[in-house]
């Protein structure tokens, strides 16, 4: 398995819309369905994604294995007000729970020299238990409330400390 760090890297990020689609439609069905038909949805999604390309703030990381997307991490850094929103931790269903995905994006995101001084926030859905666990395995609080799930924060600092305590240095 590779993890690469595509940010800036427009054309190659675009070539892989469709493969991240399949997996976050995939997980997303699962707790947070939006009752549109998929291609509506991917129609949406892949609008969106056009528009985080320009994003100066976004960074994508991505994982492979023989030439197949296994997940990927799209996260923003505020450099002016020393925030990292975590915005997409998405794993092909295959691999949920493998122990070596996870620890492999986020290592991506806590080599990121911005991190260690920085507020990290996310936001987890209501019915996503399990990534609500793990944000706060990586130290970040709820933080606030909406109808349809949770605001989380944290220090950067904190998620570093977590993460080499688990599985070493990243």
């Amino acid at each position: 398995m590779k993890t690469t760090d595509l940010t800036g890297r427009n054309e190659e990020i675009r070539a892989l819309f469709p493969q991240m689609f399949t997996i976050i439609s995939t997980n997303m069905s699962a707790i947070a369905p939006t009752g549109n038909n998929l291609e509506d949805d991917r129609h949406s999604w892949t609008q969106a994604m056009e528009e985080e390309l320009r994003n100066p703030e976004r960074r994508w990381v991505i994982s492979q294995a023989n030439g197949v997307l296994t997940g990927y991490l799209l996260y923003r850094v505020n450099a002016a007000d020393n925030v990292i929103r975590m915005d997409e931790i998405q794993i092909a269903e295959v691999y949920q729970g493998d122990g070596i995905m996870f620890p492999a994006l986020i290592a991506a995101l806590l080599r990121d020299p911005a991190v260690s001084g920085a507020t990290l926030r996310s936001y987890a859905n209501r019915q996503n238990t399990k990534s609500q666990g793990i944000l706060q395995r990586m130290g970040l609080a709820v933080v606030g409330e909406t109808e349809r799930g949770f605001r989380f924060e944290g220090r950067g600092s904190d998620a570093l400390a977590w993460f080499t305590n688990k599985y070493g240095l990243p």
